[in-house]
């Protein structure tokens, strides 16, 4: 469950990453805030994959132990 909902937030970070790109690379102003959206966006959902890996990798281990 957990890993399913990790790949899911990585696909959608790089997704948001690759619309930053494509905007940027059109360089268009208004699409400023767009650009910053989706890099902090991008940002907080590979933040957040991490954290679910991190707290499945505890969990993991208390119960081995």
């Amino acid at each position: 469950m957990i890993r399913r909902t990790v790949a899911v937030m990585l696909a959608s970070g790089m997704a948001l990453f690759i619309v930053a790109l494509v905007m940027a690379a059109h360089a268009r102003p208004a699409a400023d805030a767009v650009i910053a959206f989706a890099g902090r966006g991008s940002a907080i959902l590979v933040a957040g994959a991490a954290g679910l890996l991190f707290a499945q990798a505890l969990g993991t281990r208390r119960r081995s132990s």
